[in-house]
């Protein structure tokens, strides 16, 4: 069932009249949960590399601390 034109308009003259910054999902839920998956994911690549490092016997001295 299609919305009353009356709400169609509103709703379209609210999005019209709304700044950028004000769009809160955008910068409440999406723009956060990139930065922690981020955040996870290079962490996660940090300490593969560390492990990959400490098996091998490629770590340097001054880096041994890690293993």
């Amino acid at each position: 069932m299609p919305l009353p034109p009356e709400l169609r308009d509103g709703i379209r003259n609210y999005r019209a009249a709304t700044p950028w910054y004000a769009q809160w999902p955008l910068f409440v839920i999406a723009i956060p949960l990139w930065i922690i998956a981020l955040a996870i994911a290079l962490g996660l690549a940090i300490a593969d590399t560390i492990a990959m490092l400490c098996t091998s016997g490629q770590m340097p001295s001054w880096l041994l601390w890690l293993c």
